[in-house]
């Protein structure tokens, strides 16, 4: 949960910052997420994991927390068109997308699915997964892959945030 506050305070800057959550979908992510003081837009899911088309067009959204290999709790795999839907929205908005991906190695007879962040052209999607399915639910050990560009946003705004105080 660390890494998704922390990635959460990073994307979503002012109060006034909205991000974009599946509903129904994991709500300790969209806790962590409101406690940085952002307000949760949630997208309905359907068969086909989120409603692209339910995305928002305001300029105030500056995540997405998704679940694209196997939405949570339900289960859907986000197809490829939407997939793109959503990267195209993160560009217009010059938004973050958070893609966890807690599952999506575990399809059984069949080959995992392709990660949102390998479509991503613009770095915009940060990939957090966990390794507490395949070991332990013990465990509790999770990851994240970003580009160097993201870590650099995250330093340029705690620097600003020290000086301004």
């Amino acid at each position: 949960m660390a890494v998704l506050h922390a990635k959460g305070q990073l994307a979503v800057g002012d109060p006034q910052d909205a991000f974009v959550f599946e509903e129904p979908g994991y709500r300790m992510a969209r806790y962590c997420f409101e406690a940085t003081g952002a307000t949760a837009l949630p997208i309905p899911v359907d068969a086909s994991g989120l409603d692209t088309s339910a995305l928002p067009e305001g300029d105030r959204v500056r995540l997405a927390f998704v679940t694209p290999s196997h939405q949570f709790p339900m289960g859907a795999v986000l197809p490829v068109a939407r997939r793109l839907e959503l990267l195209s929205w993160a560009s217009r908005h010059h938004a973050w997308i958070i893609e966890d991906d807690y599952g999506g190695e575990f399809r059984y007879g069949q080959r995992p699915i392709d990660a949102l962040q390998s479509m991503d052209a613009e770095a915009r999607v940060i990939y957090v997964g966990t390794f507490s399915k395949a070991l332990s639910p013990q465990l509790r050990l999770g990851y994240r892959a970003v580009f160097l560009l993201i870590i650099y946003l995250g330093c340029i705004r705690n620097l600003k945030a020290k000086n301004s105080t």
